[in-house]
């Protein structure tokens, strides 16, 4: 009580409104299943800005750049230029050649 705190018997969830029905909604509408048990309903409703960059794949791009930044950084610490890197990079990468000028459609 002398730092202002009081006890309570009260249902702590009380404090918290139940808003599953909103995210069952959103599943719906992207089309998401809610996986057995509701497991998928619940990692949405409880990480709910993580989940949606997960299923939008934005959370893969993100893992995938910073991976490839953490490995340039680890090659440039061991004394490779830019350029080398570049290069490295490049190396298993086979050239495609056109055998004709002009546009290509693709479909």
């Amino acid at each position: 009580k002398s730092k202002g705190y009081e006890f309570v018997d009260t249902d702590p969830q009380l404090n918290y409104p139940d808003a599953l029905d909103e995210y069952r909604k959103e599943m719906d509408e992207n089309g998401w299943e809610y996986g057995e048990d509701d497991e998928e309903l619940f990692e949405l409703a409880m990480h709910d800005r993580q989940y949606r960059d997960y299923k939008s794949g934005v959370a893969k791009k993100r893992f995938e750049e910073e991976l490839q930044h953490a490995k340039d950084a680890a090659m440039a610490k061991n004394g490779y230029s830019e350029e080398e890197i570049k290069k490295l990079k490049r190396a298993k990468a086979d050239p495609v050649i056109a055998p004709d000028n002009g546009q290509v459609l693709w479909e």
